[in-house]
């Protein structure tokens, strides 16, 4: 699943586009969203990011509704 930063939390593939929709409404989002290098995750979510967000060391959920981001889980070795 793809998921979207925003403000220091992660967003999944339905919560995150909606949020964008939302901004938009509200005339408080960039006038270029595909230029993400023109804004930051503070202002505007970001993404899609493949994975869920990406490699974590414990499974992600979107802080919106909580469904699981289906990240990948990093390996930890014995020591």
């Amino acid at each position: 699943m793809d998921a979207y930063h925003y403000q220091a939390t992660l967003l999944c593939d339905e919560c995150g586009p909606n949020l964008q929709r939302e901004i938009r409404a509200q005339n408080r989002g960039p006038m270029h969203p595909a230029d993400e290098w023109m804004y930051t995750s503070d202002d505007y979510p970001t993404g899609p990011i493949p994975d869920g967000g990406g490699p974590a060391d414990c499974p992600q959920h979107c802080d919106r509704c909580g469904v699981f981001l289906e990240n990948p889980i990093n390996e930890t070795e014995e020591v």
